[in-house]
């Protein structure tokens, strides 16, 4: 008898036909002529047909755990034959393996029937039970159809008659059983039950999957993402998908790795992208290449295996003190990846690029910010760079004398405090009123200026229609004074070198300036203040060229005031846009010796900020030397005119 989807069907067969046997018997019913016919594979079962034979096994099937029931129906179905009772077992496990692995009666007896179950097998049914969620204690409700142990094994002797049959007696009704049900249900919710008592299967029996899944790993990373080095502790998580039908088998390995190749190496596709390896090649025998391996950066085992879907796994890996452009990657291994292997799965790296954190220093001179030009609304201006620690000490920017800033200072170190790699306090000269302004945030700055107007420099220097023009070229050669521009063009200006007792003022503030080239005062013995070289760029906006590495001048773009709005005003130490930069853009280190007043300052130099100490070499150098203070003396004194606006006479006093 069977049962398909709720409908019951009888196919009676001759006594003499061989179809559908097991070992030249039926899965057969109660009766010597008759045999049922067993196609899909559901079997129902009471717990007892009143008879001792009614038992699969002997006595039951007494086990509480995975192993304990791998281990007694392997038994069972290894033993020998020497009695009635170990035939009945044998012949009782094997009906359970066959009934388990989806199988009937032909398939049976094609895989070695009641007697010599194979190794196989018994392997297949050991990883579906291993694979399932096991209740051993549950209760489950069967249909009256019972599975019996042989014709009367207590009283036939033959042992030809012992084997597993079932009745279709319609005296037995719908029983249910209360905490005697072993229920194996597999990873697609199929059950199949044993009921402990008397080792009777029933259930559905066609689906009860071993293990089957695909692991795959991945690491949670976007790749060539640029960090600054070095770095400690830095996390690292990956991901096992599991796209396989089952959970994996339990104790699986896992490892990351970390593999540093050179800057500009050009990884292998076959490397980059994952592989496999076999079972005693770790993985940096499959990451290849690099200058350095480290396959045990963080290793463990999955104990439960991995579910379907995906899991996470994560550890920490130091990132040392790399050069620029240095790629620090990232892999994560897992062993047994299939059901049929036991070698490594690789996924495909994801790579860290070594960056570096460009500094600036200001010698000879303090650092405000938050001044704006007259009728200007004042707004707090923060002062934001970063900072580089490494086991040679911590390096950042920083400005000789004076910091002061309307809003938040970070990581801009002032009283030099950063020089040669700070080990104390780097803001001992860093004007703060933490009291003031509840939105400013960090732990210095937001200082209030008594006087928060920029100087109006360029008012020093009066143009008028007389004044000499200038357009674009070199300033070499021109004469001492103060030039006017030519036209609204944006003026270029070229290399230039400004001899002993010249000084040359360009108050173009409505034309954009762009240096090409180096601006230098020439070397020479200088007598008096009246000799010493000078230049002054007073403009709308002002850029330097890449290849620029000094300029010799005073810088001043305070912007232009708007409804009470500061526009243009841009000093920026590279032609280049910021989203275009990269280690190999604007590489040289820029010194620009004079003051310098701005609206907005964009340095953009890459320079500088190597390893270890050189870490805090500049990329921007911003002197105010003494030449600037002497000179600008000298001119005052020479060029400053004191206008009386009003005069009253007073009685004489005695």
């Amino acid at each position: 008898m069977m049962f398909l989807a709720g409908t019951l069907f009888s196919v009676l067969l001759p006594a003499t036909a061989q179809a559908d046997v097991w070992n030249d018997r039926c899965w057969k019913g109660w009766g010597e002529k008759s045999c049922s016919y067993f196609i899909g594979r559901y079997l129902y079962t009471t717990q007892n047909f009143g008879y001792p034979h009614s038992y699969v096994l002997p006595e039951g099937l007494q086990v509480n755990d995975k192993s304990e029931l791998i281990n007694t129906i392997r038994g069972y179905a290894t033993n020998g034959m020497e009695n009635r009772e170990q035939k009945w077992r044998k012949m009782g496990a094997a009906f359970i393996i066959h009934t388990l692995l989806g199988r009937d009666g032909n398939q049976a007896n094609a895989n070695g029937g009641r007697w010599s179950v194979t190794e196989a097998d018994l392997t297949d049914f050991a990883n579906r039970i291993n694979a399932a969620t096991i209740n051993f204690s549950a209760s489950a409700c069967a249909n009256g159809l019972n599975t019996l142990a042989g014709t009367n094994p207590l009283s036939d002797t033959s042992f030809d008659n012992i084997d597993v049959m079932r009745t279709n007696d319609a005296s037995i009704g719908y029983e249910c059983y209360d905490g005697t049900v072993i229920a194996i249900t597999d990873s697609l919710g199929n059950v199949y039950y044993i009921n402990k008592v008397c080792g009777n299967p029933f259930g559905r029996m066609d689906t009860i999957t071993g293990y089957n899944y695909n692991l795959n790993p991945s690491i949670d990373l976007v790749d060539n993402t640029p960090i600054s080095v070095p770095q400690s502790q830095r996390d690292v998580s990956g991901i096992v998908a599991n796209d396989g039908p089952t959970s994996s088998r339990p104790n699986i390995n896992w490892r990351f790795t970390r593999v540093v190749y050179a800057a500009g190496v050009n990884i292998p596709g076959s490397i980059r992208n994952g592989g496999t390896s076999g079972k005693d090649n770790l993985p940096c025998s499959f990451y290849t290449g690099g200058v350095s391996c480290s396959d045990g950066v963080g290793t463990g085992t999955r104990r439960d295996g991995y579910v379907k879907g995906n899991s996470s796994e994560s550890t920490k890996s130091d990132i040392g003190d790399y050069p620029v452009g240095t790629q620090i990657c990232f892999g994560l291994s897992v062993q047994q990846y299939t059901q049929s292997t036991d070698g490594w799965r690789h996924s495909a790296l994801r790579c860290l690029i070594a960056s570096k954190q460009p500094k600036v220093q200001v010698i000879g001179g303090d650092l405000y910010v938050g001044r704006a030009p007259e009728g200007a609304t004042l707004a707090a201006a923060r002062v934001v760079t970063s900072n580089t620690p490494n086991p040679s000490g911590l390096f950042g920017s920083w400005v000789e004398y004076g910091l002061a800033a309307t809003g938040s200072v970070t990581s801009m170190g002032s009283a030099a405090g950063y020089v040669g790699g700070a080990s104390s306090s780097t803001n001992l000269l860093t004007f703060t009123n933490q009291v003031t302004a509840s939105s400013c945030s960090g732990s210095v700055g937001c200082y209030k200026f008594q006087n928060s107007l920029l100087p109006a420099i360029g008012q020093r220097f009066p143009t008028s229609s007389s004044s000499p023009s200038f357009g674009s070229g070199s300033l070499t050669g021109l004469s001492s004074g103060t030039y006017r521009a030519a036209s609204a063009a944006a003026i270029v200006i070229s290399a230039s070198a400004i001899g002993v007792g010249h000084s040359v003022i360009l108050n173009v503030p409505n034309n954009d300036v762009i240096v090409t080239g180096n601006i230098t005062y020439t070397s020479g013995p200088i007598d008096s203040a009246r000799a010493i070289p000078q230049v002054v760029i007073i403009a709308r906006n002002i850029t330097i060229a890449d290849t620029v590495t000094q300029v010799d001048s005073w810088l001043i773009s305070p912007g232009q005031v708007n409804a009470g709005a500061v526009t243009n005003g841009v000093i920026r130490t590279c032609q280049t846009s910021a989203s275009s930069l990269n280690a190999g853009v604007c590489d040289k280190t820029l010194q620009v010796n004079g003051p310098v007043v701005a609206n907005r300052l964009l340095m953009l130099r890459t320079a500088g900020g190597g390893t270890g100490r050189a870490a805090g070499d500049p990329a921007e150098v911003f002197n105010v030397r003494p030449d600037a203070y002497l000179w600008a003396l000298n001119y005052l004194q020479n060029n400053g005119r004191i206008t009386s606006v009003e005069t009253k006479e007073l009685p004489p006093r005695y």
